[in-house]
């Protein structure tokens, strides 16, 4: 596994918002967990364009430096959605599809950006009626209290559910039969600016990654 600091996720973010990256970002893995991000760039839903919920990207590309996970995200802007469109129309989640067919993929981590002014720090989507969910949303609630989160601020299921709509989380467990995870993040710790906050986050997510595999 390739070292990289902290500082390199302003380098990373640089190549998503740069548009030299392939419309989807493919990037195999050594351990059984994909890391995906939909929304690293700016997006269409619904005629409208949405902005991208910035450093998700470079933080599924720091992880897979870190850990060997396989990687698949949005790498320019497109009239699409993948977080959003139905499968039959979607290429990110037809990717999804063909990587969780091809390769041993135990669980799918799904990274998504919230505004700074909401209440959470991050919040875990499960999806749709998931069964399973428990040991996974525990496992990851474990991951970022060790890293000093605060626990009041770790939400589950509240805003942001992943259940509504075509989202990947959904996609993967309702269609794919694969376990996934939402994790909408806070915007104040996706920010290089805030190096405390940045590591609590990066570490997290690391031990996440690592003990899902």
């Amino acid at each position: 596994m390739t070292s990289m600091n902290f500082d390199d996720i302003q380098d990373l973010e640089q190549a998503f918002q740069s548009g030299s990256l392939p419309p989807l970002l493919v990037l195999p893995g050594s351990i059984p967990v994909l890391v995906s991000a939909p929304h690293a760039v700016t997006h269409w839903r619904d005629g409208r364009e949405k902005n991208a919920d910035l450093y998700t990207g470079a933080l599924a590309l720091w992880l897979h430096a870190q850990t060997g996970c396989a990687v698949l995200a949005a790498g320019q802007s497109r009239n699409a959605d993948g977080n959003h469109d139905p499968a039959s129309i979607s290429p990110y989640k037809q990717e999804l599809a063909r990587i969780l067919q091809d390769d041993p993929v135990k669980v799918v981590l799904d990274l998504h950006g919230a505004k700074a002014s909401q209440p959470f720090d991050v919040e875990l989507g499960t999806g749709p009626g998931w069964e399973g969910k428990s040991p996974l949303v525990q496992k990851a609630r474990l991951c970022f209290l060790t890293q000093g989160f605060n626990p009041e601020k770790i939400w589950s299921d509240r805003l942001f559910s992943a259940a509504k709509t075509e989202t990947v989380t959904r996609f993967c467990i309702r269609d794919l039969k694969v376990p996934a995870l939402q994790l909408e993040i806070n915007r104040r710790y996706r920010d290089p600016d805030n190096p405390e906050n940045l590591a609590m986050l990066l570490n997290a997510l690391k031990d996440l990654v690592i003990s899902c595999a």
